[in-house]
């Protein structure tokens, strides 16, 4: 109700059915995030590949309060801006899924230290927020804000 009042146009322009209906879509589509997340759990472990996903989600806290500071509309009235981040952000996924495939069959059967542990922690939180904020999905919802 306080949102009504704060923002009555704003509210009551959505098409409620139509986001709701986007919203379950999108998030039952397995975008770039979810496929990081499975192979980082085949490839290291469940444990490593949740502590991974801190990353995505720091990456979304930053989402939002690039929205909440007016980004989405930047993005909006600059196409040129929105369009370069975007491929930017295409362009790095598809890096990473190359590099993945490439070593997909590589051995691992050393065991790990627990420096090399901690080593791959950090590498895969950072993984898992660069394709967060390189994720042209994401990009887009903050978009339409």
């Amino acid at each position: 109700m306080a949102m009504m009042q704060a923002f009555p146009a704003a509210v009551t322009a959505i098409d409620w059915p139509l986001l709701l209906g986007a919203s379950a879509i999108m998030a039952l589509t397995p975008g770039a995030n979810q496929l990081l997340s499975l192979s980082n759990g085949f490839r290291v472990g469940i444990a490593p590949a949740m502590t991974a996903a801190c990353g995505r989600f720091a990456a979304f806290v930053l989402m939002v309060i690039g929205v909440a500071v007016g980004l989405g509309h930047w993005l909006a009235t600059s196409a040129i801006f929105f369009n370069v981040l975007k491929w930017v952000g295409a362009a790095y996924l598809l890096y990473l899924g190359i590099r993945t495939l490439m070593t997909a069959w590589r051995p691992t059967a050393r065991p790990m230290s627990a420096d090399i542990e901690t080593t791959q922690s950090r590498l895969l939180i950072r993984r898992e927020a660069l394709v967060a904020l390189s994720n042209p999905k994401a990009v887009e919802i903050v978009d339409y804000h």
